[in-house]
């Protein structure tokens, strides 16, 4: 007590005693805390610094490590979202992001209102926003969660350059998969670049972890008690008018309500799907990827869910989780795959590139029942289930020979869950230019792998409508049906496999 009358006597400096200040709040003693206020206050000071969070894929309250970091600094937290022109609103897929993210917000904003965080929502370059939000605020740190794509990086980087400059610390957690990029490393610290080996390495890096919330409630509503007055209510968030995007909805709703009661549901039915019943099952399972791919969901828990699940399929639905993560760290070390083919051999593949076949592929008019149905369902809802995300890619690739990066972009612009690193991971391994090379002897045939995938039709039926009446044994290949039935003037194959599959071998060097 003497010791602060003295400073407050002699007119130190405001930084000065906001260090200590700083110092003995980290204490975290409530009558310390109201000591400080009460002599701060007489000496005429503001003191009130706080901890930014910046919001980036991590759109949830439940296990977020960037806000439970925050809390561990002991001062007053903050958040922030921006949004930024990357995602782009001239592609549906970036009108879909952009609709579901601002739901996403609408509620994240609300969860953490009862908690007493503000939720500040800009529009523009958080390479700007963040830096000048935090001089506004008085931040004295900054937490995210970190990034794997180059451009996220770089972002991340000149981001804590400018808060540095700034005095303010920056430090970027691990949120969006379980093991970071960092983790796993062969004997000589490479990364792991064959799924088989990363998958093996990650279970048994993983098998001692033992998820449990930390979410430290308790100490986050006294931290804000400390909060300055004109923080405390956050403005409405932008309209989506603001966002350049028409009021439109979205096949699933965003928020952490909507996640939870399909993550519950797709916990019941887990063991509901058999191979030999095709993908009919599994249709609604895409859906939480988008949840996933944003956050609202928490990757710890979730994996943590499915490992203790017994139900037959809890195996497949974890290995898509950790190729998840197998992409995310394979798009950091080596971010040339953004732009060729991980696999050097194919680099110099002269795609044939054939307009007429890309935009059938593209709407769906190929000929082929299911390559079809799969990419009407793709361009009405923004999302596929994975057997038919790499189906429809190897048929574009391996069938149609245009080139993988065509497809990539044209997925881009349409999923909902668009994920840089799995979409590019996908599309590689898809084409057999990326970590799984092509073997011949594994091309796919789009009508027999069709078979294998929707035996009954059900999906064919429900997305091209022309060719539902058609009896199981026609739906997937209706053309010879065509003398005997209606086809209502469905497409003939575009390309007669066979001559295509040639063509293939030769492209890729296999011929």
């Amino acid at each position: 007590m003497l010791f602060l009358q003295i400073i407050i006597l002699y007119e130190i400096k405001v930084s000065a005693l906001a260090r200590w200040v700083k110092f003995l709040i980290n204490l975290r003693g409530n009558r310390v805390e109201c000591l400080l206020r009460k002599y701060s206050l007489e000496a005429g000071f503001m003191m009130f610094q706080t901890t930014l969070v910046w919001f980036r894929n991590d759109l949830r309250v439940f296990d977020h490590t960037a806000l439970q970091e925050a809390v561990r600094f002991g001062l007053p937290v903050v958040g922030l979202y921006v949004f930024e022109p990357i995602e782009s609103v001239h592609s549906e897929g970036g009108r879909r992001r952009r609709v579901f993210v601002h739901q996403c917000l609408s509620e994240l904003q609300s969860r953490l209102a009862e908690k007493g965080v503000p939720l500040f929502v800009t529009v523009g370059l958080a390479e700007q926003d963040v830096p000048a939000f935090a001089r506004e605020i008085d931040a004295i740190y900054v937490v995210c969660a970190s990034a794997d794509e180059p451009e996220a990086v770089n972002q991340e980087n000149m981001i804590a350059a400018r808060l540095i400059e700034d005095g303010c610390r920056f430090k970027a957690v691990n949120d969006h998969v379980l093991l970071s990029k960092f983790t796993l490393a062969d004997s000589e610290g490479r990364p792991y670049t064959e799924f088989q080996v990363y998958r093996k390495a990650w279970l048994a890096a993983s098998a001692g972890m033992v998820w449990q919330a930390s979410d430290d409630w308790q100490t986050l509503a006294r931290l804000q008690t400390g909060l300055s007055e004109n923080l405390t209510i956050a403005p409405e968030i932008p309209s989506l008018a603001q966002l350049g995007v028409a009021d439109q909805s979205v096949t699933v709703a965003g928020g952490e309500q909507a996640a939870d009661e399909l993550l519950a549901e797709f916990l019941l039915r887990m063991g509901d799907y058999h191979p030999e019943q095709g993908l009919s099952v599994k249709c609604n399972e895409s859906q939480l990827w988008p949840y996933l791919r944003f956050g609202v969901l928490s990757v710890r828990y979730v994996i943590d869910l499915i490992k203790n699940k017994s139900a037959s399929g809890a195996g497949e639905r974890l290995d898509a989780l950790i190729r998840r993560e197998f992409y995310h760290q394979l798009i950091y070390h080596y971010p040339n795959v953004l732009r060729e083919s991980f696999n050097p051999k194919y680099r110099n593949i002269v795609w044939e590139n054939n307009p007429v076949y890309f935009s059938a592929w593209q709407q769906g008019q190929t000929g082929y029942p299911l390559l079809d149905a799969s990419m009407r369902y793709l361009n009405q809802t923004g999302y596929l289930p994975d057997e038919l995300r790499n189906y429809t890619a190897a048929f574009l690739t391996q069938i149609l020979l245009c080139d993988w990066r065509l497809g990539a972009a044209y997925f881009a612009g349409q999923l909902l869950d668009f994920d840089l690193a799995v979409n590019n991971g996908s599309w590689q391994d898809a084409a057999g230019v990326g970590t799984k090379a092509f073997r011949p002897e594994q091309m796919m045939h789009p009508v027999f792998a069709a078979q294998k995938l929707d035996p009954a039709g059900q999906i064919i039926r429900r997305y091209i409508p022309e060719l539902a009446h058609m009896p199981k044994d026609f739906i997937h290949m209706p053309w010879l049906a065509k003398g005997n039935m209606n086809t209502n003037n469905y497409p003939d194959p575009i390309v007669e496999y066979a001559s295509q599959r040639e063509k293939a071998l030769v492209l890729y060097g296999a011929g």
